[in-house]
């Protein structure tokens, strides 16, 4: 686009209105979900009006789905208020990331098509654009403040029992209700719409419209299990409406400023929305291993621990800084921003409470992982404190891989703070580091080996010791009260 001699004024700005013409992708950009069959209440059984084949319309624009369907800088550092219009025919439904403005019929046009026209929203990044559009049922409750949250799904199916969508929605108040708490930052958002696509692979977090699997989303299936995965992708989900919407990463190689603080958070959530079925030690044990019941797989949220150490030990592991560099190693995407990136930080997490010579915190650590510093129940938690001050300082804009390490690592004892740029450094290798500890008790020596050099913190219970290890062998002369 050029746009000749033409300049704007210091301080002004510009409007460029274009037209353009977008096709159904591929589940990307503008897609249409699997056809679902939709029941047709009171015509005669088996005749061919008793059922209908319907689609959903909706997006994906999650990396680069957005300059599919408009024209725009489709990168998320960049971001700007959007205003969503929507034409589609009157019987449907069409939601979009704000609440409905306006909905009119366009003069001297058909009586069956109408414009629906949202607010504009808050600075955003492109790929959260999104829209839905089809026959849609739904169940609503609202939440602290008055905003609705509402859970969207095929109009017409039996099998979508009121169980089914009671549960979600219930879920998906207690999350939002608990990331206010927790963050301390009110969502600028006025309403929260989570809706079950047929055939949508996985789950997308778009601001103020999540969209779902029917599988993951609806519980359609009673037991632990099918309630687990329906908590587990609601917490994640929701925890991006702070980690990853209000703030953004910087260039998709920064991901983890978004999957890696939206998957460590969700435990937090999760202890919270299921605490009488899990409690905090019940969601530090979901983080550690999860084997799912009759051979199911389990996906990257379910044992996101031991998910990553089984992937790097493969000698072709890539590392979890640069992993899209070439020759970076076999990327395991799903691991690595999710499993792998949660893991890490709730180490350091871990380290930040293990750290405290209040030996209470220590055995809380030790027992519920890095989840009791997640769930806010210590107001003061160092943890909660630096992710409140992290979205204060850069709401509404982008933040890097380097500063979520810095964020954490600035937390700990000062032995961790002043080798931040060393810790960062030793995840630009793949695998992880091994830790073995051997002492002696009579020259009361400790020594601790590991077979590379990583930059790594090690804290000790009894002697409220905390060191970062910086070479292959750390030798400690330690007082042992035995």
């Amino acid at each position: 686009m050029s746009l000749g001699d033409l300049t704007a004024p210091a301080g002004s700005s510009l409007l460029i209105e274009t037209q353009h013409t977008a096709y159904f992708g591929d589940k990307q950009g503008v897609w249409r979900s699997a056809p679902f069959t939709k029941s047709v209440p009171g015509a005669a059984a088996g005749t061919h009006v008793d059922r209908q084949q319907q689609v959903l319309v909706n997006t994906q624009f999650e990396p680069t789905g957005a300059r599919m369907v408009f024209p725009c800088m489709d990168e998320p550092k960049h971001k700007a208020p959007v205003v969503v219009m929507i034409r589609a025919p009157a019987h449907l439904t069409s939601i979009s990331n704000m609440p409905e403005v306006q909905h009119s019929t366009s003069a001297g046009s058909s009586s069956d098509m109408v414009t629906v026209e949202f607010l504009p929203s808050p600075p955003m990044s492109t790929y959260l654009v999104a829209i839905a559009v089809g026959d849609l049922d739904s169940v609503t409750a609202h939440i602290t403040g008055g905003k609705q949250v509402s859970v969207w799904f095929p109009r017409g199916q039996s099998w979508i029992t009121p169980a089914a969508t009671a549960v979600p929605l219930q879920l998906a108040v207690a999350a939002l209700e608990h990331y206010t708490r927790y963050t301390g930052v009110m969502q600028p958002l006025r309403k929260f719409d989570l809706v079950a696509v047929p055939g949508k692979p996985g789950a997308m977090e778009n601001w103020g419209l999540l969209l779902f699997d029917t599988e993951r989303l609806l519980y359609t299936h009673s037991g632990a299990w099918a309630l687990l995965r329906c908590a587990t992708v609601i917490c994640h989900e929701v925890g991006h409406q702070w980690f990853g919407n209000l703030v953004t990463a910087a260039s998709w190689s920064d991901l983890l400023v978004n999957e890696g603080l939206a998957s460590l958070a969700e435990y937090g959530c999760l202890a919270e929305v299921l605490g009488q079925q899990l409690g905090t030690e019940g969601a530090a044990a979901v983080m550690r291993h999860v084997a799912g019941p009759h051979g199911r797989k389990p996906g990257v949220h379910e044992g996101p621990f031991n998910k990553a150490l089984t992937y790097d030990a493969s000698p072709s592991a890539a590392p979890l800084l640069g992993w899209g560099a070439a020759g970076s190693g076999d990327v395991d995407f799903g691991v690595l921003v999710y499993s792998k990136a949660a893991s890490v930080l709730a180490m350091l997490v871990e380290y930040g409470a293990t750290g405290s010579t209040d030996l209470d915190s220590y055995d809380d650590a030790m027992r519920e992982g890095p989840v009791t510093q997640l769930v806010g129940s210590k107001p003061t938690g160092a943890t909660q404190v630096a992710l409140q001050q992290y979205l204060h300082q850069h709401i509404y804009g982008p933040a890097t891989a380097q500063q979520v390490f810095e964020l954490f690592l600035n937390e700990t004892p000062q032995a961790m703070a002043s080798n931040v740029m060393s810790v960062i450094s030793g995840w630009r290798a793949p695998g992880s580091p091994l830790l073995t500890v051997q002492g002696t008790h009579h020259n009361q020596v400790s020594s601790a080996n590991r077979g590379s050099a990583w930059a790594w913190p090690v804290c000790w219970r009894e002697l409220s010791m905390s060191l970062v290890m910086s070479t292959k062998t750390a030798l400690l002369e330690v007082s042992i009260p035995w």
